[in-house]
């Protein structure tokens, strides 16, 4: 049970769009558009790097056109420079953004609604150019033992074995949960706690793994590959895709026409992942596994390379090795193990800052996160350092060189990782 007593008021909704009768041109010539049209056309204004990507403007243009005259239906001949500067939705500033849990106040996180959007995605991610329209009252789930307006929720419910507050799901049909601060705390120690522990463990799973290739049964054999790339490559073990998504993979559903077989046991490994971020590595390995991904790609032509396996045998498996261990874990693990490594690199030639920021670089590259920016793509350093690193590592090198930890942390990072900050210079992942 994560708490006895629990009141609050919800998540905080947007303020109401205001109609600003801003200037909108189609073909030369002024169009006075309605609220809803305008405010949508306002979201297309303010949405940089997107103008030229036919698949976003099809989409928006599809979402839009309820809102606006039919002879609007070509984008490029909209005029939305004056929209630019309009206003978006804004919150009340007077909501509560605390819980009280177990007489405490707790901080919410997540606390905020998302206002009507356009969607982006990631990569070339088939819904993007979607309009999300926000989230109404009547699609939250309240978990909370008082909260003092019941009635306009979908349901209120009490039960303690949730670690949520709140729960919906948007538009495109995602969950989005609230939370305490003091539950993610103790969410993320848990995590990271247990990453460490693979730690002295990934011998002996490299050593098994090893051992499934030298099978002569086809399932052990790709098992056993499968197990290898995640440890070498940390990539994410792979799932069917739902339909209306992009069309992406990962380990377990990867192709025959995904891998490049090179000399000297060199290895190129190419494929669209999680959203719809291209991996491209090229990379050696022992002979062994190099001679049986072969054999798998022949075998496979352009179909499944892996056909007798799936993400949830994969992670079994990995479950019968350690109890509680997925796929997740190792990315978790080797990502961390990476990142102290290149942290306690004792040739620092640079600023510490400079030596920090080069390494979660790496450690982003090692995870694929990256992301668009001006056209460019660019490491998403901040999804690796918040989801993928144990905390403890920057806040014992910071101590071990004297910095402040709000050198390597910004505020809601503090915040976020209080747990950790008793951490000693000494500690090691």
């Amino acid at each position: 049970m994560y708490w006895k007593t629990l009141s609050h008021n919800g998540p905080i909704f947007p303020k109401s769009y205001k109609y600003q009768d801003a200037y909108f041109a189609y073909d030369n010539k002024q169009v006075l558009l309605t609220k809803p049209a305008e405010h949508y056309a306002v979201l297309y204004a303010k949405t940089k790097d997107y103008f030229k990507d036919p698949i976003f403007n099809k989409n928006f243009l599809m979402c839009w056109k309820k809102y606006i005259p039919p002879f609007i239906n070509d984008i490029s001949k909209c005029d939305f420079s004056k929209l630019k500067t309009c206003k978006l939705c804004e919150y009340p500033s007077n909501k509560k953004t605390h819980c009280v849990m177990n007489d405490k106040s707790i901080k919410m996180t997540n606390v905020y609604i998302e206002p009507t959007c356009i969607f982006k995605g990631r990569g070339n991610h088939p819904m993007r150019g979607f309009v999300k329209e926000q989230v109404n009252y009547n699609d939250v789930i309240i978990n909370a033992s008082y909260t003092p307006r019941p009635e306009i929720w979908k349901s209120v419910i009490c039960d303690p074995s949730h670690q949520w507050l709140a729960t919906y799901k948007d538009t495109m049909g995602t969950a989005k949960y609230v939370f305490a601060q003091n539950l993610i705390e103790k969410t993320d120690q848990s995590k990271f706690d247990f990453a460490k522990k693979l730690t002295s463990k990934l011998p002996l799973l490299k050593k098994k793994a090893i051992d499934l290739i030298s099978s002569h049964n086809s399932k052990e054999i790709q098992l056993g590959c499968a197990i290898l790339l995640l440890l070498k490559l940390n990539i994410r073990v792979g799932n069917e895709k739902p339909e209306n998504t992009a069309d992406t993979m990962g380990c377990c559903t990867l192709t025959s026409n995904c891998f490049t077989f090179k000399n000297n046991d060199c290895i190129n490994l190419t494929f669209v992942g999680k959203d719809s971020i291209t991996y491209n590595r090229t990379f050696n390995c022992m002979p062994l596994l190099y001679e049986k991904l072969k054999v798998l790609s022949i075998k496979s032509k352009n179909n499944q390379f892996f056909p007798d396996i799936d993400s949830n045998y994969v992670n079994n498996y990995l479950k019968s090795f350690m109890s509680g261990l997925t796929a997740k874990v190792i990315r978790t693990c080797n990502t961390s193990l990476l990142f102290q490594k290149l942290l306690h690199n004792n040739n620092i030639n640079t600023s510490l800052k400079f030596h920090y920021d080069s390494a979660l670089t790496k450690a982003a590259i090692l995870c694929n996160h990256v992301k668009t920016k001006n056209n460019k793509i660019i490491t998403s350093k901040d999804t690796t350092k918040l989801n993928y690193i144990d905390p403890r590592i920057t806040i014992a090198f910071a101590k071990k060189n004297n910095k402040d930890i709000s050198t390597f942390f910004s505020k809601s990072q503090e915040e976020r990782h209080k747990w950790a900050m008793n951490t000693p210079s000494t500690f090691v992942f």
